[in-house]
């Protein structure tokens, strides 16, 4: 299974509820959000980034790294640390 995290709001239009597409945060398979520290770090990194971009109060963005958190566990410094040595050694 592929999860996709992709930022909305809540629109209308004509007078009806929309969802309106703000910005695509990333993916990751559900065994990759589990067991693979790698994928999660490429996650995080990715979502961080398009966060950053979006520029959301830091309530709101709380809020949605919690949810994206509630599916994938952020790498700790530890596990950070390590994947940036792997990358360095494969280079």
């Amino acid at each position: 299974m592929h999860w996709r995290a992709i930022l909305a709001q809540a629109v209308r239009v004509g007078g009806m509820p929309r969802q309106q597409h703000v910005a695509y945060l990333g993916g990751i398979t559900k065994a990759d959000a589990a067991k693979n520290v790698e994928r999660r770090v490429e996650f995080w990194d990715t979502a961080t980034t398009k966060l950053d971009e979006v520029k959301l109060a830091s309530a709101e963005r709380r809020k949605v790294e919690a949810a994206l958190a509630a599916r994938v566990p952020r790498p700790s410094r530890e596990e950070r640390a390590r994947c940036h040595r792997a990358q360095l050694r494969a280079q």
